[in-house]
């Protein structure tokens, strides 16, 4: 039904948000491009961008096809303890409301990172 059974207010105000944040994402996408650049000229210079994207596509259908068949021991060992719970979660509501999941993966023809983060972790010392 394309959004037609979310009432005008609320599909304005889902317009309007995602407007908003137009200038955040901008801005991020250009940190995380000399973060990437950053790690190809100072951590790996074997750094591959395009190797990188290819996983992480293929990571994120994993994820969305282990979530689809309800497949939370695979899920627990991929995502972070807050991310697995929210999709633990979110699996526990669907099926207290007898809801299924119909998944079809669409592949990301032009992945784009607009976030990168890197810690280092200390050597322990002997």
């Amino acid at each position: 039904s394309g959004g037609r059974d979310v009432p005008a207010e609320i599909r304005t105000v889902l317009r309007n948000n995602a407007f908003a944040l137009l200038p955040i994402v901008a801005f991020k996408a250009v940190k995380a491009r000399l973060d990437l650049w950053w790690v190809k000229t100072s951590v790996d210079p074997s750094f591959d961008e395009d190797e990188f994207l290819a996983g992480a596509v293929e990571a994120y259908s994993t994820v969305q096809a282990h979530f689809a068949d309800n497949n939370m021991h695979a899920l627990e060992h991929m995502l972070d303890p807050e991310v697995f719970a929210a999709f633990r979660d979110t699996w526990i509501e669907y099926d207290r409301h007898n809801l299924g999941i119909e998944l079809t993966v669409h592949k990301n023809e032009h992945p784009v990172v607009v976030g990168a983060c890197m810690t280092m972790e200390e050597e322990e010392e002997e």
